[in-house]
């Protein structure tokens, strides 16, 4: 593959659909893109437009938002947003745009799903700019991210086809919605879009690495990496107790629950 551009070893591009704290992948990418920059390293963002955004140097390429939470009316808006989850023609192009001006030496991608699309992956194959991604969730193996199914544990997609999110409606109990997400996952393990765009995989524990290996990515680019801590942020209070601090959103694919002791019947 020849490179359209020379790369810019000391610049990294951060890819992911959001740019303000919403969750905690932008909180890693927020607080990752704070220490690359501490040690000398030029940081560049592609993301979606959005009034909630923090201020970047390279909004202008962002995509233009869309909400999920408040679909189009109309076939033709959603047939349009639709196609704008498997493959946004947009995104591949502001892309493009971006990296023609400000070339990387590496592109760090992290949540890409429905809003951005791995589109973008192309631009950056085409120009030789290597790729790692960090798998925050389980979207690459299981349509709805979580490997949950109406509140249950739930791995019958893992290996296989995506047809139990379909029967089982996964998806908000949804018919249409279930086979709209795992028609999406369907079509980028069909075309490979992932595998062929992205040269290494991070996650964040060794049991999402297996799951990825276990629904068909390859071993060898895949690297367990536990989200960082920075240790001088915290002051450590060492005090007898049965205490755990637990921070993150409260939903039942987080695993809280094991965290807190069971009552003995008959206890109050």
């Amino acid at each position: 593959m020849t490179a359209e551009t020379t790369a810019v070893p000391g610049r990294v591009l951060m890819v992911n659909k959001f740019h303000y704290p919403r969750g905690g992948a932008e909180h890693y990418m927020f607080r990752l893109a704070g220490l690359l920059e501490q040690r000398g390293t030029e940081v560049d963002y592609f993301a979606m437009h959005d009034a909630r955004n923090l201020p970047c140097a390279t909004d202008r390429y962002f995509v233009s938002e869309v909400s999920f939470e408040q679909p189009p009316q109309g076939l033709a808006g959603r047939v349009g947003m639709a196609g704008r989850m498997v493959y946004s023609l947009e995104a591949r192009r502001k892309m493009a745009q971006l990296l023609a001006e400000r070339p990387a030496g590496l592109a760090h991608v992290h949540n890409i799903y429905h809003q951005l699309s791995p589109s973008l992956l192309a631009p950056l194959q085409r120009r030789g700019i290597p790729v790692v991604m960090t798998v925050h969730d389980f979207k690459l193996v299981c349509p709805v991210y979580s490997l949950m199914s109406h509140g249950e544990i739930c791995e019958r997609c893992v290996g296989h086809g995506f047809g139990p999110a379909v029967r089982r409606r996964c998806n908000r109990s949804s018919l249409s919605g279930s086979l709209l997400v795992a028609g999406e996952t369907w079509a980028h393990r069909r075309l490979g879009l992932y595998r062929t765009g992205v040269d290494v995989f991070i996650t964040p524990s060794a049991f999402a690495r297996d799951r990825l290996v276990a629904g068909g990515y390859p071993a060898d680019r895949i690297v367990v990496v536990p989200n960082c801590v920075v240790a001088e942020d915290y002051q450590p209070l060492y005090r007898a107790g049965g205490h755990a601090l637990y921070i993150g959103r409260l939903s039942r694919e987080k695993g809280v629950e094991v965290l807190v002791p069971r009552r003995s019947p008959g206890r109050a």
